[in-house]
Formats: C-alpha cells, sequence, structure tokens
C-alpha cells in the first residue's frame, strides 16, 4: 500500500511539474508574440522625437512661367515647388510639425550671336521661393502604411528679372509680373514604410492662394526707376496638388 502511495504521488507530481512547464512555455510564447509585435511596429515607423526629411515630386503640376509677348511655356533648372523639401518632427505617435522650402528658379538666355552694333543679348530669370509650415495627424494604419491629414499655410514670394543688352544700353527690369502670396491648404496622404524610418508616400492638396503684386523697377543707364502699385490685387486660385515624395527619419 505504502508502495502504491509512493507511485501514485510520483505520477501526480510528474503531471503537476509537466502542466507547469506547459504552461511557462505557453506564457514565453505569447510574451515573445507580443514583443514580436512590438518590435513589428518599430521596426518600420519612426518613435517619438524622430526627425524627418523627405523630397517630393510633383510630375502632374507644372510651374507655367509667362514671358514678355505672352508666351506661356515650362521648364526650369531647379524646380523644388511649395513646400517639396520638407522637415518633419514626430511630435506624438499621431502627430507631426512639418516645415516645408519650395525653390523654382528658370533661366532663358537668347543671344543673337552677331558682334558689333548688331548685337543683342535677352536674359530672362524667375525665382520661386516658398516657406510652408503646417502640422499632420497620422491615422494607425498597419506596422508599413501611414495613412495621415493635415493642413499647411503657404508664403512666397515670385521674383522676375529681364536684362537686355546691345553694344551701347542694358537695361534692367525687375519683378514685371512678380508677386508675393499667401496660401492656406489641406493635404491629405500616406507614407509606406519598406524599411526601417524609410518611406515613400503620396499626397494631394488643395489649397487658396492670396497673392499681391510687386513694385516694378527699371535700371537704364545707371538710372533706377520705380513704379508704386498703387492697387494691390487679391487673387484666390484654388489648386489640387499631387505629389509623390521621398523620405528617411533620423
Amino acid at each position: 500500500m505504502k508502495k502504491l502511495f509512493l507511485a501514485i504521488a510520483a505520477v501526480m507530481s510528474a503531471i503537476v511539474l509537466n502542466a507547469q512547464a506547459v504552461s511557462d512555455a505557453t506564457n514565453e510564447s505569447n510574451d515573445s508574440n507580443q514583443a514580436n509585435q512590438t518590435n513589428s511596429t518599430s521596426d518600420y515607423k519612426p518613435e517619438e522625437g524622430s526627425f524627418m526629411m523627405e523630397v517630393g515630386f510633383a510630375p502632374f503640376h507644372s510651374v507655367i512661367v509667362d514671358d514678355e509677348a505672352g508666351t506661356r511655356t515650362n521648364g526650369s533648372l531647379v524646380n523644388l515647388q511649395g513646400g517639396l523639401l520638407r522637415g518633419v518632427y514626430v511630435l506624438t505617435d499621431n502627430l507631426q510639425l512639418k516645415l516645408g522650402f519650395g525653390l523654382s528658379i528658370f533661366k532663358d538666355v537668347d543671344d543673337n550671336g552677331e558682334t558689333g552694333d548688331a548685337w543683342h543679348k535677352s536674359t530672362n530669370r524667375i525665382s520661386i521661393f516658398s516657406v510652408c509650415p503646417g502640422i499632420n495627424y497620422v491615422f494607425d494604419g498597419t506596422d508599413k502604411l501611414a495613412p495621415y491629414i493635415g493642413g499647411e499655410l503657404g508664403f512666397g514670394i515670385y521674383s522676375t528679372k529681364v536684362t537686355d543688352e546691345s553694344e551701347n544700353n542694358k537695361t534692367i527690369t525687375k519683378n514685371q509680373g512678380g508677386f508675393n502670396t499667401f496660401g492656406v491648404a489641406a493635404v491629405s496622404g500616406f507614407n509606406y514604410y519598406f524599411a526601417k524610418n524609410i518611406f515613400i508616400g503620396a499626397e494631394v492638396k488643395l489649397g487658396v492662394d492670396m497673392r499681391t503684386d510687386k513694385k516694378l523697377s527699371v535700371e537704364n543707364d545707371g538710372r533706377t526707376t520705380t513704379t508704386e502699385t498703387k492697387v494691390h490685387s487679391l487673387n484666390f486660385q484654388p489648386q489640387a496638388v499631387p505629389s509623390l515624395r521621398l523620405g528617411w527619419a533620423f
């Protein structure tokens, strides 16, 4: 009887120990899965306090340039349009502060190649600079996908300079058709993180611009004449600007 009791106790002890081992293994597996899920999220998206840089391209939106003859042409030497070079600070998992910069420089030189009194050269230069502060609200999305909505302000300067040169004369005309601009816009888009802190994205901006004309100045033979714009024109122009973006976080 004593031996039977000892055998039963041994069997019960083995069962208890085996059950405890299975329970421990299950808990470790659950902890591991939770850790993997946490790492899966943090392995791609930037953490709070991170700083991101991104460059945008707007293949379906081009800056239009009007020359003195009224001909409209597209093209540029440097073209990072409104706010498409952008720094972003990750304030929380769902809030981001951003500051965008835009820079476009157009330059066209027309030299007739003649000499003496028949020589003529015209240089047309247009510069566009903008600053766009704003904020994004980022939805949870998935481990790699982060959709967002947001808003931004836009401050811009559109400057022109036309230089006409001949053998005996040089005329410089500044800000013919130049203006300053202020705008507000709503944005919506998403980032897709294909590697740790590296993403591609798409964004659509819908906004309104308000413009005021700049002073026109003409310099001829060392004398400058400035024409005051007595009436500032305010043009409200709704615009939709789709863009593609590439970015990375630090």
